[in-house]
């Protein structure tokens, strides 16, 4: 269920950059084996992204500056 849902957070975020992803591939850190070993502190940046995409247009240039500095929420893996 985690998994989906960090999915569909990416998925967002991509829409919202006007990014074209490839559906078939997830961001690195949320596939089977790697979320479950993630840190809390990893794990708090996965709900800070959360909370900022309930108000995706008022939290635009935040959303847009983490997917420019966090390369590990664009990083997708097949």
């Amino acid at each position: 269920m985690i998994t989906g849902f960090s999915l569909l957070i990416y998925l967002v975020v991509s829409l919202l950059l006007n990014d074209e992803a490839i559906y078939l591939h997830t961001p690195e850190i949320t596939h089977f084996g790697k979320f479950n070993k993630l840190m809390e502190n990893q794990l708090s940046e996965i709900d800070n992204l959360a909370t900022l995409m309930l108000k995706p247009y008022d939290n635009f240039t935040k959303l847009q500056k983490i997917w420019n500095t966090k390369k590990k929420f664009r990083l997708l893996k097949g």
